[in-house]
């Protein structure tokens, strides 16, 4: 699968099993991605592109968007049958999380942090 924005330079390629994070640095532009993402989850129009071997799908029924790591609700229907479909392992998420919370905790104390409490 691909998920392309129309002024992104580059594709970002989407494949069963691994995770995708894109880095934008201005804060604008990473609000109007996200903002269009969400209005597209919502069924409205946006600028992202979502194909299958060069065809087009629905945005709203192909994407779950998570915008918060630490509130993510595992049991949610949706979330259960995509991981069964596409094979995702319940324990290759909570790896990726436990990897994501151990390079913030790293960042955090490189930063001066003493002290970190969820």
């Amino acid at each position: 699968m691909k998920l392309v924005y129309t002024t992104l330079q580059s594709n970002i390629e989407i494949e069963s099993g691994i995770f995708n994070s894109v880095i934008v640095e201005n804060q604008n532009y990473y609000y109007q991605l996200v903002r269009d993402l969400k209005l597209q989850m919502d069924g409205k129009e946006g600028g992202w592109i979502l194909s299958n071997n060069d065809k087009p799908l629905v945005v709203s029924k192909n994407i779950e968007l998570f915008t918060d790591y630490f509130d993510i609700n595992c049991n949610h229907k949706t979330i259960i049958t995509k991981q069964i479909q596409n094979r995702i392992v319940y324990e290759d998420f909570k790896e990726y999380n436990n990897d994501r919370l151990q390079r913030l905790w790293k960042y955090a104390q490189l930063s001066g942090l003493k002290e970190f409490s969820l």
